[in-house]
């Protein structure tokens, strides 16, 4: 049986379940002695963690919420489907889920948070909604089967190392939405040849698969699986930015413009071939 604790006729499942079966169904009417009926509204942080066995989860439509942690390190779960009414999954939920090949997210999640799916190691495919606004630092990091994802057009920001190491993702298409990505957030993803953007994106600018700023004054991010040896960074930056060339393995010489500037944090970070940069008397900030 289940812990709860109830807040009127909703009802919340408690932390640490010990949970060790294979099935679990949420679903349908829950009544005390008396009659009295309640609906399950959240799940509470760490519920399930660590129910190894787990395979599958039916979900009430009444959830709205899923805490922190609730099913991390559930490894045998191979996918779930999340109510529409669930407007909050917070950190770190799905975490370590390493069975988890597929999930479609509700019309009404506007954040991905923090590591939610995190080394999901499995995980193939994900459907986001058109509301999403937000994806957390780490959300999908290490998630190595990942080899596509649409970004919806209503996402404004991408979290440092949000799609960190993964390393199946070949090409991503920003919104024209995004305002803001964070450091190191597609760094060491080896198969990722090209960003691309539409031609009316107000933030950003795609030459040659490389991302730039829209007035091409910063180089943004250079996609760790772009086959090239050589690069002669444009003469219209300033800037490169954090993290911008990490794990360019291939990369072996660069040519910097006299006009740089600022040279970002880890922007040459693990470029293994790389044998020498010259930098030019312009640059004031390293």
């Amino acid at each position: 049986a289940l812990t709860v604790t109830a807040n009127g006729t909703q009802l919340t499942i408690k932390e640490y379940q010990n949970f060790t079966g294979t099935a679990l169904d949420l679903t349908g009417d829950i009544t005390d002695a008396d009659g009295n009926a309640y609906t399950i509204t959240k799940i509470g942080d760490n519920a399930f963690c660590n129910s190894s066995s787990l395979q599958s989860i039916t979900l009430p439509d009444s959830l709205t919420e899923i805490g922190g942690s609730a099913f991390v390190e559930c490894t045998s779960l191979e996918s779930i489907t999340l109510p529409d009414g669930l407007t909050e999954i917070r950190e770190g939920t799905f975490k370590d889920c390493t069975s988890l090949e597929s999930i479609t997210l509700p019309d009404s999640l506007t954040e991905i948070r923090n590591e939610t799916f995190g080394s999901c190691t499995s995980l193939q495919s994900i459907t986001l909604p058109d509301s999403l606004t937000k994806i957390g630092v780490g959300a999908f990091a290490e998630c190595t089967s990942l080899e596509s994802i649409t970004l919806p057009n209503s996402l404004t920001e991408i979290g440092g190392s949000a799609f960190y190491n993964c390393s199946s993702l070949k090409s991503i298409t920003l919104p024209d939405s995004l305002t803001e990505i964070g450091n190191n957030a597609f760094g060491s993803c080896d198969s990722l040849t090209e960003f691309k953007v539409t031609d009316g994106n107000p933030q950003y600018l795609v030459v040659d698969g490389i991302l730039f700023n829209k007035d091409k004054t910063t180089l943004v991010l250079d996609p760790a699986g772009k086959l090239v040896d050589f690069y002669q960074v444009p003469n219209s930056v300033t800037a490169i930015g954090n993290y911008a060339f990490e794990g360019c393995e291939k990369l072996t010489s660069i040519t910097l413009p006299n006009g740089l500037t600022k040279v970002g944090i880890g922007a040459f970070k693990s470029c293994a071939s790389l044998k020498e940069i010259i930098l030019p008397d312009s640059v004031t900030e390293i």
